[in-house]
C-alpha cells in the first residue's frame, strides 16, 4: 500500500471546512465544536499526531488502564462520574498521546456529548466494558454510531476489563482462557446484534487492570506478578504493533479523517433537515396569514374606495346644489337666504354638512373594520408568537431579514392596534375643521364670503345688478375652488392614512411578511443544496 499523501488529507478537511461554515451561515447552526474539531485535526495530521482514546462506562476501569499503559499512579480515578474535559497523556513516542475521555453513559449529558464529539478524531479507540456486564443495553446506540456510522471497527479494541471478578484463576492461564473465550463470545454476539449483521471479527480482549482491587501503588510495585496475570501485555502490544507499522498508521490516518467527515454527515444532515422542517412549517403558516391578511386588506381598500366615491359623489351634488342657488339668485335677499342656509357665518354650516356626508359615507367602513379587527389582531398575535417561538426565527442567520418586520410589530402591538380600531368611529366624528381645503383657499372663501353678508345687511339701495352679479360670480368661484379639494386630492389614499392609521399599519405589515415569506422560499433552497452537499461529503 502507498503511503497517505497528507497534503490530499489537509484538502480534504478543507474542504469540509467551507461546507460548515455554510452549515453556520444557511443552517443556522452552531458549530463551534466542529470548527474545533477540524482543526485538531489538521494539527494531528501536520504533527503527524496519532491519537489512542480510552473510553466507556463510568466505573468500567479506564483510568486504571491508562495507568498501567503509562507506568504512572498519579493519574485520578474515582467510582464517581466526575472527569467532565478530554485529559491528554504522553505514550512512549513523543507523537502518541493517549486520551482519557469523560465517561459515557452518565446522567451528565454533556460529559456524553464531549466524549462522543472527541471520538471520531481518535485514530485507536479503546472501549472499556466490564465484564460482569459487559456492553449494557444503555451503550448500544452509541456503539452503533462507533461501528457504523463512523465506521470505526478497525481503529475499536474492545477491553472486556475485571475478569477477575468471575470464577476464573488469574494464575491459570487455561482457566483465564476458559473465562475469556465466554465473554468474547457474548460481547462479540452483543456486538452483531447492535449493528444488525454479522461481522464478526471483532478485536477483543480480557483483562484484569486491577485484580481483586490491590490498587496501582500496589501493583506497581508487584509489577512482574501485574503482568504475569492482568493480560494488559497483549493490550499494550496491539498498541506498539500499531504505531509502529506505518501500513497501518496510513489506514488509521485515512480513516480519522473519513470518521470527521461521517460525523459532520451524519450530525448535521440531520440537524438541517430538522431546521428545514421546521423553516418549511413557518413558511407554510406565514403565507396562511398573509393570504388571510392580504384578503382582508383587499375588502377594506374596495370598502374605503367605495366610500371615498360616495363621498365625492355626495359633494359633487353638495356642490351643484349650492352653486344652482346662487346662480338663481335675483336679489340680495335670496343670496343671503342660500349664503345663511347653505354657507352660514364662518361656513359652519357647510363644515357640518360636509362632515355629516364624510362620516355617513365612512361609518360601513369603520363598522367593517370593528368586524374585522379580531382577524388582524389574531395575525398580529399569531405572526408574533411565530417569531418568538421558532428557533428559524431565533437563529442569527434570519436576524436582519425580519428587521423590518420586527419593526412594524414594535409600532403596532396587539393592544395598540385594538384601541386603533375601536377608536376609528371617534376619529371620523372629529370636525375637518377645513384643514384639508388650505389655509389659503379658506381665507378667500372667507373674506369673500364677509362682503356678500355685508352688503345683504345694507339692503338693495346700496347693490345694483352689476354689483349683484360680480358677487355671486366671486362667491361661486369661491365655492368651486373650496370644493375642488374634495374633488381632487382628496383620495382613498389619503383617508387611510389620516382616518384609518390602523390600516396602514397592517398594510406594512402585509409588505414585511411578504418579504419575510420571499426570504425563507430563497433559504430553504439554499438548506436544500446544503443537504446535499452535506450528504455528499466523502462520496
Amino acid at each position: 500500500m502507498k503511503e497517505v499523501r497528507w497534503d490530499d488529507l489537509i484538502e480534504k478537511v478543507s474542504k469540509v471546512e467551507k461546507i460548515v461554515n455554510e452549515i453556520k451561515t444557511i443552517g443556522g447552526i452552531n458549530v463551534d465544536w466542529i470548527e474545533e474539531k477540524l482543526e485538531r485535526t489538521k494539527k494531528d495530521i501536520y504533527g503527524k499526531v496519532f491519537k489512542i482514546s480510552v473510553f466507556g462506562g463510568f466505573s468500567d476501569g479506564k483510568s486504571t488502564i491508562i495507568s498501567f499503559l503509562l507506568k504512572r499512579n498519579d493519574i485520578e480515578i474515582s467510582p464517581e462520574p466526575t472527569t467532565d474535559k478530554v485529559n491528554y497523556y504522553k505514550y512512549k513516542n513523543k507523537n502518541v498521546v493517549i486520551a482519557d475521555t469523560p465517561g459515557l453513559f452518565s446522567e451528565n449529558l454533556i460529559h456524553d456529548e464531549e466524549t462522543k464529539r472527541f471520538i471520531s478524531e481518535s485514530d485507536l479507540i479503546i472501549f472499556v466494558t466490564d465484564a460482569l456486564n459487559p456492553l449494557k443495553e444503555s451503550q448500544h446506540r452509541v456503539i452503533k454510531w462507533l461501528l457504523k456510522d463512523l465506521d470505526k471497527k478497525d481503529s475499536t479494541v474492545f477491553v472486556i476489563n475485571k475478569i477477575d471478578t468471575m470464577d476464573v484463576d488469574l494464575y491459570n492461564r487455561e482457566d483465564f482462557e476458559r473465562a475469556c473465550k465466554i465473554k468474547k463470545k457474548v460481547v462479540s454476539e452483543t456486538l452483531d446484534r447492535i449493528i444488525g449483521e454479522n461481522a464478526g471479527n471483532y478485536r477483543i480482549i480480557c483483562v484484569a487492570a486491577d485484580p481483586w482491587g490491590m490498587g496501582i501503588k500496589y501493583w506497581m510495585e508487584n509489577i512482574e506478578e501485574y503482568f504475569s496475570i492482568s493480560n494488559m501485555k497483549v493490550l499494550e502490544e496491539i498498541i506498539e504493533e500499531t504505531i509502529k507499522s506505518p501500513e497501518t498508521m496510513n489506514i488509521l490516518f485515512e480513516k480519522k479523517v473519513n470518521s470527521v467527515i461521517k460525523d459532520v454527515k451524519n450530525v448535521f444532515s440531520v440537524e438541517l433537515r430538522n431546521n428545514l422542517k421546521s423553516l418549511e412549517i413557518s413558511l407554510e403558516e406565514l403565507e396562511v396569514e398573509l393570504e388571510e391578511l392580504d384578503s382582508e386588506l383587499r375588502k377594506l381598500e374596495k370598502h374605503i374606495t367605495k366610500a371615498t366615491r360616495d363621498f365625492k359623489e355626495r359633494i359633487r351634488n353638495l356642490r351643484s346644489s349650492i352653486l344652482r342657488r346662487i346662480k338663481l339668485c335675483n336679489n340680495t335677499e335670496e343670496l343671503g337666504l342660500v349664503v345663511r342656509e347653505e354657507l352660514g357665518p364662518e361656513a359652519v354650516v357647510l363644515k357640518s354638512k360636509i362632515e355629516d356626508i364624510f362620516y355617513e359615507c365612512f361609518t360601513p367602513v369603520t363598522e367593517y373594520l370593528e368586524k374585522s379587527g379580531d382577524i388582524f389582531l389574531k395575525i398580529v398575535e399569531d405572526y408574533q408568537k411565530l417569531k418568538m417561538e421558532s428557533s428559524i426565527f431565533a437563529s442569527k442567520f434570519l436576524t436582519s431579514a425580519t428587521k423590518k418586520t420586527g419593526e412594524i410589530l414594535g409600532k403596532i402591538p396587539p393592544d395598540k392596534l385594538r384601541d386603533g380600531i375601536l377608536q376609528t368611529r371617534d376619529l371620523l366624528r372629529i370636525p375637518f375643521k377645513f384643514k384639508p381645503w388650505g389655509a389659503l383657499k379658506l381665507a378667500r372663501f372667507l373674506n369673500t364670503l364677509g362682503p356678500v353678508l355685508g352688503a345683504v345687511s345694507l339692503g338693495m339701495e346700496l347693490y345694483n345688478q352689476y354689483k349683484l352679479r360680480r358677487e355671486k360670480d366671486n362667491l361661486i368661484e369661491a365655492v368651486d375652488s373650496l370644493f375642488s379639494v374634495f374633488l381632487g386630492d382628496f383620495n382613498s389614499q389619503y383617508i387611510k392614512e389620516n382616518y384609518f392609521s390602523a390600516v396602514v399599519e397592517m398594510e406594512n405589515l402585509r409588505d414585511a411578511i411578504y418579504d419575510d415569506c420571499k426570504f425563507m422560499r430563497e433559504r430553504i433552497e439554499n438548506m436544500k443544496n446544503l443537504i446535499t452537499k452535506v450528504e455528499e461529503l466523502g462520496l
